[in-house]
């Protein structure tokens, strides 16, 4: 998800971002900013609890750590991009810390 300001925001600081990178809410809905032509040279996984256009992995972050674990196989991100996704959550607390355990050590969100 996430808007056109959202996406100028990205792609201004794009120098600090590296990846591999995690995209949540990735599912296009025809209006939704594309944030994986950004990096067309890095590992770009997009996840949703949808299927759709730009998502790799059906992928509740709000569930128990190690599903989400075993679902990524243990892969672990130097980025991770979550636009216009936490209030739509049942658990964003949850979710923030499922987002942090999915992070390299010096990984941005």
């Amino acid at each position: 998800m996430g808007n056109i300001n959202q996406f100028n925001f990205v792609k201004e600081n794009i120098q600090i971002i590296n990846g591999p990178i995690l995209d949540i809410g990735s599912k296009d809905y025809g209006n939704t900013p594309d944030y994986r032509s950004l990096f067309p040279n890095f590992d770009y996984v997009g996840v949703d609890m949808e299927e759709g256009k730009g998502v790799d992995l059906l992928l509740d972050l709000t569930c128990d750590f190690y599903d989400i674990n075993s679902k990524l196989g243990g892969r672990r991100f130097n980025a991770v991009i979550c636009m216009s996704v936490l209030e739509h959550v049942s658990n964003p607390f949850r979710m923030c810390e499922n987002i942090s355990k999915l992070l390299n050590q010096n990984g941005i969100a």
